[in-house]
């Protein structure tokens, strides 16, 4: 990237887009192999102004909010796949005009909803997410299988006499780790649930996958995507969030902002009150003549200010 950074209007985020190509054609590359769809997890990385690249490589956004929601189907337009912990009553009619497919946290949840979404106006795929009781993640804090949580529904607690309606299957577990992680994880879920696959249409890995880490092992995860794939017949989601963004987006390291410095929405936002505001977002391509950045330690879409470093939420 030759920018010269003294000149740029701060705070704001540089990300370049040579380096965001590398990410995207690696996953784009895991897609061809397995024929799995990658989608976008908004928690981890959600630069509007780049949606346009990540469009053409990926099939569709994960989303936790409905903020997030419209976001995706704004600006990517392809699939949107909605998983929180819990919906509020006011804002699932609006989600049911939007997304895709559901995730709902416990049966209590799915039976509360059922009759509203049978009854939407389109057809939205519903799933379950799983609790597998299998941690992989070492920090108490971030582990979704940490005794007691309530993140998923675990073996003893799953009705398959109620999976009328549901098609598939989530799970989120992993958090920044490499695909040997991901292949315990999924005999835990086998030897658990496997025995509810034969009905349904899909699964999700969920994210947590750091595909695009140096060192990641992108050819055991492919195995492991087509070897599902091969014994349940079921067509297989994840979505990474850090995985998809650049090694290490910047800002400029000073620390008071004017009301100038925040851009109105672009032009193409049909109405400004759906349009996401904040620090603005500036997308640099790299010469074609010089040679691009390799990932570097910094986590990716790290925010650096004067004072600290950000890490990227991607959970």
């Amino acid at each position: 990237m030759n920018l010269d950074l003294s000149q740029l209007k701060t705070p704001c985020y540089v990300i370049d887009r040579a380096i965001l190509q590398k990410n995207l054609d690696v996953l784009a590359d895991v897609q061809t192999r397995t024929r799995c769809k990658i989608l976008l997890a908004l928690k981890g990385f959600a630069a509007w102004a780049v949606f346009d690249q990540v469009r053409q490589a990926l099939a569709g956004a994960a989303v936790s909010s409905l903020h997030e929601a419209r976001l995706a189907a704004e600006y990517i337009g392809k699939e949107t796949h909605l998983c929180a912990p819990a919906y509020r009553d006011d804002e699932f009619d609006e989600y049911l005009k939007i997304v895709d497919h559901i995730i709902f946290n416990s049966f209590s949840q799915w039976t509360r909803f059922r009759p509203r979404v049978l009854a939407a106006q389109r057809k939205i795929r519903c799933g379950l997410r799983l609790n597998p009781a299998h941690s992989e993640v070492k920090t108490p804090i971030y582990d979704p299988c940490a005794p007691g949580s309530r993140l998923g529904i675990l073996r003893e607690d799953f009705r398959d006499d109620l999976l009328d309606g549901i098609s598939g299957l989530h799970f989120h577990t992993l958090c920044e780790l490499n695909a040997d992680s991901l292949e315990r994880t999924l005999k835990a879920v086998e030897q658990k649930f496997s025995r509810s696959f034969a009905r349904l249409e899909w699964f999700n890995f969920g994210g947590g996958h750091h595909i695009t880490r140096p060192g990641y092992d992108v050819s055991l995860l492919c195995r492991l995507i087509t070897d599902f794939r091969n014994r349940y017949s079921l067509e297989v989601y994840l979505e990474p969030g850090e995985a998809s963004s650049p090694p290490s987006s910047i800002s400029s390291t000073t620390t008071s902002i004017s009301p100038s410095s925040i851009p109105p929405p672009p032009p193409t936002c049909p109405t400004s009150s759906k349009c996401p505001t904040g620090p603005k977002s500036t997308a640099q391509t790299s010469p074609a003549n010089k040679s691009t950045p390799t990932a570097s330690p910094v986590p990716p879409a790290s925010l650096v200010t004067s004072s600290a470093t950000t890490p990227s939420l991607a959970r």
